[in-house]
C-alpha cells in the first residue's frame, strides 16, 4: 500500500505533463492566446472559416492577413505557404499532421527586444505522423534533424522547430532593424543583435539559478548538464558576431552627432545565419523550462485556462510596462553618456508589476461573447476598488436624439478615486520617461500646484456620471487654414471651407459644483475660449487649421456639449416623443456603472447613406455581409470580485435564414473578414 501512495506524485506528475504543454510558456510572456479548437473542428466550422481571405491572401494588398496570423511577414513566400498549409491541415478532419486538436494550442511571444520570436504550442497525439510531415512538406529542403535528450528539433529557414511525444514548439525568428537604406544599418544592427544575445544568456543564467525541487521533464543533473550547453552556445554567438564585426577602415565618425557611420551594404544571409541560431537557443531553453518559471507558476491564469472558453487572450501588462520603462531608462542613461552628464541611475518604479488582463471568448448561438477580466495587484486594488460605483442620471439620456442613434456610453465612478488613480498613473509616466530624468521638476510643479488647489473642490466639480453618444453620420461644413501667393510672391493665410462626413455626437457629465462650473466658464469667455449664443448656450471657439463648430450649454445640473446645433436651439429641455431613446435602451444604460452599445445595423445603413467615393463590388459585397449579419454590440461593466475587474462585452448576429444555420464562430470570422476586405482592397 506504502508502495501505491508512494507512486502517486509520480503518476501525477506524468498526467500534468501530458495535460499541461503551457508549462513550456515563460511567465514572462508579453502575450498569450490559448485556442480551444475540439468542438469547432468536430462540427466543421474551421474547415469553413480557415479558407478565408483573411487566413489565405498573400499578394501585395492582402499579405498583412499573412503577417499577422504567421508572426513574419519576412519569410520567403513558399515558406509562408507551407505554413498556411500546415495550418491548414491541423485543422483538417484527416488530422495527418500528428497534431491533437481535442486539446488547446497557444500561441504566444515574450519580449520585444530587436530580435525576437513568435511562438507557437501544440499538444500532438502522435509523434511520428508530425515528424514525418514536417520533414516532408514544412521546410524548403529535406532538413537535419538535431535530437537531444528526449526531444527532436530543426532550425532551418528562420523557423525553429522542437518537439517531443507529447508537444510541439514552433518558433518563427524575427528582426526589428533600420532600413537597408542606412548607411549604419550594420553599426546599429550588431549592437541591437550583441544586446539581445547577451539578454538571452541573462535569461539563461536566471534559469540556472532557479531552484528546481522536482522536474517533470528531466532530472536536475540533466537540466545542469543542458543548461552548460545552452551557456555555450551563447558564447559561440557571440563570438559569430565578433567575426562580423565591421572593418576600421570602412567606420567614420560624424564630428556633428559623434555616431559612427558605416559604409557598404548590409548582408542578409549574416543576419539570417546570427538570428536563427539566437531563435534556436530560445527554442532550447522553452523545452527546459522549469514549472516555478513557466505562465503554469501563476496561479490566475491556472485558474482561467481551467475554463470552458473557446478562446483566451492573456495579456502581461506588468511586463509590458517593465520592458518599456526599461527602453526608456537605456535612452535616458545613452543621452547622459553623450552629454558627459552623470551617470543616470533612477530606479524604475512599476506600479503594474504583476498585474494582468485576461479576455474570455465564447460563441454561444447567435452570440460571440468576451468577459475581459483585469487581474490588479494588492497595490492597485486600493485605486480601482469601489472605482467604478452607482448609475448614470437618467435624464441625461433625455439629450440623447434617437432617430439615427449608432451607439452610446455611460459611466459613473467614485470621482476622488477616479482622480487619485490616474494622478497615480501620471505621476509613475513622468517618473519613467525622458521627463523623468530631470530631478524629477515636473512632479514637483506637480505637487506644488497641488497645494495651492482645494482638493475636495476638485474632485467635486463633476459629480462622475457621464454619457457620450453617436447620434448620427452626416456631413459637416467646417473651416480651415490654407495658404496662397499674391503676384509679389507673398505666402498669405486664406480659410476656406470643406465639407466631410463625420458623427453627430454629445457628451453630458453630471455637475457636482455648479457655481464653481460658471466660474471656470467666466474665466473662459474672458480669454475668448468660448462665446455666448445667447443665455443658454456658448459656442466653443476652435481658432486654428480646422475649425468645427461645438457647442456647450450648462442645463439641469448637466454640462452638455454637442456639435448638434439643433439639440441646443430647439432641444434643451430633452427630446421628446419619437426622437426620445427607447425605455429599454436606458433601462440598459442604467444597468451597471459602465455601460457600452452599439446598433450594427444603424450604423453600417449610415456609412452606406453617406458614403462619398464609389465603392468596389468587393467592398459592397463587405458591406452588405456586415448589414445582413450585424445586430448590436453591448458592453456592461460588473462589479469587482476579490479585486478583479469585469468588463463583458457581445456581439449579437441577427437571426440566420440559411439552410446550413452557421454557428456563431463562424459568422463572427466571416465579419472579420469582411472588415480585412474592406481594408485591403
Amino acid at each position: 500500500m506504502k508502495n501505491i501512495f508512494f507512486a502517486f506524485p509520480i503518476l501525477f506528475s506524468t498526467v500534468l505533463t501530458a495535460q499541461e504543454i503551457s508549462t513550456h510558456i515563460p511567465a514572462k510572456a508579453t502575450f498569450i492566446v490559448m485556442i480551444d479548437p475540439a468542438a469547432h473542428v468536430k462540427n466543421g466550422d474551421v474547415s469553413i472559416i480557415k479558407n478565408l481571405d483573411m487566413f489565405t491572401r498573400t499578394n501585395e494588398y492582402g499579405s498583412g492577413g499573412v503577417k499577422y496570423v504567421f508572426g513574419d511577414d519576412d519569410l520567403d513566400v513558399k515558406q509562408q505557404e507551407s505554413l498556411r498549409n500546415f495550418f491548414s491541415d491541423i485543422f483538417s478532419p484527416s488530422g495527418n499532421t500528428g497534431v491533437d486538436t481535442a486539446r488547446k494550442i497557444f500561441i504566444f511571444t515574450e519580449n520585444a527586444d530587436s530580435v525576437h520570436y513568435f511562438a507557437y504550442l501544440f499538444p500532438l497525439k502522435d509523434q511520428n505522423s508530425f515528424s514525418s510531415y514536417v520533414t516532408a512538406k514544412l521546410f524548403s529542403t529535406s532538413p537535419s534533424i538535431d535530437k537531444g535528450s528526449g526531444f527532436s528539433a530543426i532550425n532551418q529557414d528562420r523557423i525553429s522547430l522542437g518537439w517531443t511525444g507529447t508537444y510541439a514548439i514552433l518558433l518563427l525568428a524575427d528582426y526589428d532593424y533600420l532600413p537597408n537604406t542606412n548607411s549604419q544599418y550594420d553599426y546599429w544592427r550588431n549592437l541591437m543583435l550583441m544586446d539581445s544575445v547577451q539578454a538571452a544568456q541573462r535569461a539563461i543564467a536566471d534559469m540556472q539559478e532557479q531552484q528546481v525541487s522536482a522536474d517533470t521533464l528531466i532530472t536536475d543533473s540533466l537540466r545542469t548538464a543542458r543548461t552548460d550547453s545552452l551557456m555555450n552556445e551563447s558564447a559561440a554567438l557571440i563570438e559569430e558576431l565578433s567575426k562580423d564585426s565591421i572593418p576600421e577602415e570602412d567606420v567614420n565618425v560624424n564630428s556633428m552627432t559623434n555616431f559612427p557611420e558605416i559604409n557598404g551594404e548590409p548582408d542578409a544571409h549574416k543576419n539570417d545565419t546570427i538570428i536563427s541560431a539566437y531563435v534556436f537557443t530560445e527554442l532550447k531553453r522553452l523545452i527546459n523550462l522549469s514549472y516555478e518559471i513557466s505562465a503554469e507558476s501563476i496561479p490566475n491564469f491556472r485558474s482561467v485556462m481551467a475554463e470552458n472558453s473557446d478562446a483566451v487572450y492573456w495579456y502581461n501588462y506588468g511586463e509590458i510596462m517593465q520592458q518599456r520603462y526599461q527602453a526608456t531608462m537605456q535612452e535616458r542613461r545613452s543621452l547622459f553618456m553623450m552629454q558627459n552628464l552623470t551617470q543616470d541611475t533612477a530606479v524604475i518604479a512599476n506600479m503594474w508589476e504583476g498585474s494582468y488582463v485576461a479576455s474570455l471568448i465564447h460563441f454561444n448561438g447567435n452570440d460571440a461573447t468576451m468577459e475581459q477580466r483585469m487581474y490588479f495587484t494588492p497595490m492597485l486594488q486600493a485605486h480601482t476598488n469601489g472605482l467604478y460605483s452607482g448609475r448614470v442620471n437618467k435624464k441625461m439620456f433625455r439629450y440623447v436624439k434617437a432617430d439615427n442613434l449608432m451607439g452610446f456610453m455611460a459611466m459613473s465612478v467614485d470621482m476622488e478615486k477616479f482622480m487619485k488613480f490616474y494622478g497615480s498613473v501620471y505621476r509613475e509616466g513622468i517618473q519613467n520617461t525622458m521627463y523623468g530624468m530631470y530631478n524629477d521638476y515636473y512632479l514637483a510643479m506637480w505637487d506644488i500646484i497641488r497645494v495651492f488647489l482645494d482638493e475636495s473642490t476638485l474632485y467635486n466639480i463633476l459629480d462622475g456620471k457621464f454619457l457620450v453618444a453617436a447620434t448620427d453620420l452626416k456631413p459637416y461644413t467646417a473651416s480651415y487654414v490654407s495658404y496662397e501667393y499674391d503676384e509679389n510672391f507673398n505666402m498669405t493665410e486664406v480659410r476656406k471651407e470643406k465639407t466631410e462626413v463625420r458623427p453627430e455626437f454629445i457628451f453630458i457629465a453630471g455637475i457636482g459644483e455648479k457655481k464653481k462650473v460658471n466660474q471656470i466658464l467666466s474665466v473662459l469667455e474672458r480669454i475668448n475660449a468660448v462665446k455666448k449664443q445667447n443665455a443658454e448656450y456658448y459656442l466653443i471657439n476652435t481658432p486654428g487649421e480646422y475649425d468645427v463648430r461645438v457647442f456647450l450649454a450648462v442645463k439641469n445640473g448637466m454640462l452638455i456639449i454637442t456639435n448638434n446645433e439643433d439639440l441646443m436651439v430647439n432641444h434643451l429641455n430633452g427630446y421628446r416623443g419619437k426622437s426620445s431613446m427607447k425605455k429599454s435602451l436606458v433601462h440598459l444604460g442604467r444597468k451597471s456603472p459602465l455601460v457600452g452599445y452599439w446598433d450594427g445595423q444603424k450604423s453600417i445603413e449610415l456609412v452606406k447613406k453617406n458614403e462619398t467615393e464609389d465603392l468596389s463590388a468587393e467592398d459592397k459585397e463587405s458591406l452588405d455581409l456586415l448589414a445582413e449579419e450585424v445586430n448590436n454590440g453591448t458592453l456592461i461593466g460588473k462589479r469587482s470580485k476579490k479585486g478583479v475587474q469585469r468588463i463583458v462585452m457581445t456581439m449579437q448576429f441577427n437571426e440566420s435564414d440559411k439552410k446550413d444555420n452557421e454557428t456563431g464562430f463562424v459568422r463572427f470570422f466571416r465579419l472579420l473578414n469582411s472588415l480585412f476586405l474592406i481594408r485591403s482592397n
